[in-house]
C-alpha cells in the first residue's frame, strides 16, 4: 500500500466535517486537520447493530419460507404420484 498525499488527507477530512462537523479541528499547523474518529465509532457501531438485527430478521424469514417450500414440494411431490 502506498502513503496518501496530504491534500488527499484533508480532502477525507473536508468530506467527514461535512457529515461530523464537531468532529474536525484545525490543528493551526499549515492547514492540517485533526479528525477524532469517537464520534463515528458510535455511528458506525449503531449502524452495524441495526444490520445485525436486519440479518437476524431475514434469517428467520427465510427459514419459514424453507419450511413452506419443502411443505408444498412434499404436496405436489405427493399429489404427481398418483
Amino acid at each position: 500500500p502506498h502513503a496518501i498525499g496530504h491534500e488527499r488527507v484533508r480532502d477525507l477530512a473536508e468530506e467527514v466535517a461535512e457529515v461530523f462537523p464537531d468532529s474536525v479541528h484545525d490543528s493551526g499547523e499549515d492547514g492540517i486537520l485533526q479528525v477524532d474518529t469517537y464520534p463515528m465509532l458510535i455511528h458506525a457501531v449503531a449502524a452495524i447493530q441495526e444490520l445485525n438485527d436486519t440479518v437476524r430478521l431475514q434469517d428467520t424469514e427465510l427459514a419459514v419460507m424453507r419450511a413452506r417450500l419443502a411443505r408444498l414440494e412434499t404436496l405436489v411431490a405427493k399429489g404427481g404420484s398418483r
